[in-house]
């Protein structure tokens, strides 16, 4: 069934409701939204009149939006701020513009706002014989001498067809150990276009997309991608996007693997990173509305059972305002 409000230019708006409704804007505008923002948006503006003109008003002064724009023509700040917990604890992307054409008509005729984005992948997805949801963490034993840990969102598959202790990382970030004798097969991980080899190694593999990562925490693990064959050792990192291998760098493996003892520690990172990261733990989501506060650098330290810090140390240390939607959405501008 349809919907309708009438619009009523004399109505006046709580001061509260006007920056949430911004706040709608910056969200639908910020490239994160997802088909749940757009139908939790909806469900908003029905509670009330006022909320109905909030949104509008918000989209026609397109204050919000002429913020995001300026935002983004703006060059980051180079300065890094360090933030830090003080207390130790006890789907799908939208397009940007097809959401604001879509928020402008809806706040004209209150239609429903549609955009094409990743669905089809995500409805695609090749199975996964193991797999964790947002904020678990899951231990395997695969074989004799193989184990598996898988950390947060993460998808993997058994592989026998590369060999006996063959799996592919699908999404996420597992710690792999190997202890295999010299006779034995050995491990093999694949992930994107590359796999990584061990029979005597403790290594992190990370796949985002295309975008691997190994760290090597102990031993030493063989990378190959397409023709390409890398040795790391101990305390390094390769990565590699697609079939472009990116430089082996030093790696501080406390903080590589500081998810496992329940903290996420940065060093001098993007905030955008930093987000990005605290997404994969955090339920609900957190968008940043401000491409400037994206950029800033950061330094801290968080526990994952107190997540909610890090919103609150960036308005403290950022100045970043915050508002906070339904489905524990969190705008920062």
């Amino acid at each position: 069934m349809g919907w309708m409000i009438e619009w009523n230019d004399e109505l006046m708006v709580d001061e509260a409701l006007i920056r949430e409704g911004d706040a709608w804007v910056l969200l639908m505008t910020s490239g994160a939204a997802t088909h749940a923002d757009a139908d939790a948006l909806r469900a908003w503006r029905r509670r009330s009149p006022a909320h109905e003109q909030a949104f509008r008003e918000a989209v026609r002064l397109r204050d919000a939006v002429r913020a995001v724009a300026a935002a983004e023509r703006a060059g980051p700040e180079p300065s890094v701020i360090s933030l830090s917990a003080h207390r130790k604890p006890r789907q799908t992307g939208l397009d940007r513009r097809a959401l604001l054409t879509g928020a402008v008509a809806a706040s004209a005729a209150g239609v429903a706002v549609f955009a094409g984005g990743r669905m089809a992948s995500i409805w695609g997805l090749e199975p996964a014989d193991f797999a964790t949801a947002k904020g678990e963490r899951r231990t395997i034993a695969l074989a004799d001498g193989v184990s598996a840990e898988l950390n947060t969102m993460t998808r993997m598959a058994r592989r026998p067809e590369v060999g006996a202790n063959g799996v592919e990382l699908l999404d996420g970030e597992v710690l792999l150990a190997a202890a295999l004798p010299a006779d034995a097969a050995p491990l093999v991980a694949l992930a994107a276009d590359g796999r990584a080899i061990a029979r005597q190694a403790r290594f992190v593999l990370r796949c985002d997309d295309a975008d691997v990562s190994v760290t090597c925490l102990s031993g030493e693990v063989l990378v190959e991608v397409g023709a390409e064959r890398h040795r790391v050792g101990a305390e390094q990192r390769l990565s590699y996007s697609g079939s472009t291998i990116h430089t082996l760098e030093r790696v501080d493996t406390d903080v590589a693997t500081a998810w496992r003892r329940g903290e996420l520690v940065f060093r001098q990172e993007p905030l955008r990173n930093v987000i990005a990261e605290v997404n994969r733990y955090r339920p609900g989501r957190i968008v940043i509305a401000s491409a400037a506060l994206r950029e800033r650098r950061i330094n801290g330290t968080f526990f994952l059972g107190q997540l909610d810090e890090v919103i609150e140390q960036v308005r403290a240390g950022l100045g970043a305002r915050v508002t906070r939607l339904p489905g524990d959405v969190v705008v920062l501008a």
